[in-house]
């Protein structure tokens, strides 16, 4: 059973919390960091899974604030944000992946995927520039 709920913080933005009803989950990769490099513009999925494909109770997603050293949640509502992220726990409640879409230079950074009782599995996202492609700008002239 799925129970899901919706918190407004003090700063407006929506924290979506998720509340499963079954056993304890076990990340797979609990307490590992794991490295992924994507481009800009492009999609990028960052993995958080438990095993025996029994849910957690309650997951959030955050990236590590370098500014001031701070987990933030992640949101789809938050100006960074809009639009871009999307969750797979309601297609399988075990699968606690982030797909981020539209990458940006601002993406690149640490992630956590925490999941209340089970630890955390960190993601360090590398997010390089767009490739380029070079044109062949040769004219030919005639007589």
């Amino acid at each position: 059973m799925v129970v899901g709920s919706v918190f407004v913080s003090s700063s407006n933005l929506i924290d979506v919390t998720c509340m499963y009803l079954s056993a304890v989950c076990t990340l797979v990769n609990r307490e590992k960091e794991l490295t992924i490099t994507a481009r800009e513009g492009e999609s990028v999925l960052l993995p958080c899974s438990c095993t025996d494909r029994i849910a957690s109770e309650e997951f959030t997603w955050k990236k590590l604030n370098t500014n001031r050293y701070t987990w933030e949640d992640i949101s789809n509502e938050s100006d960074q944000y809009r639009n871009r992220v999307q969750l797979f726990n309601n297609l399988s409640p075990a699968n606690l992946s982030l797909l981020i879409s539209h990458l940006t230079e601002e993406d690149d950074g640490e992630y956590r995927c925490d999941a209340k009782g089970s630890g955390y599995i960190k993601i360090r996202l590398t997010v390089r520039g767009r490739p380029y492609t070079v044109t062949n700008n040769i004219h030919t002239f005639l007589d």
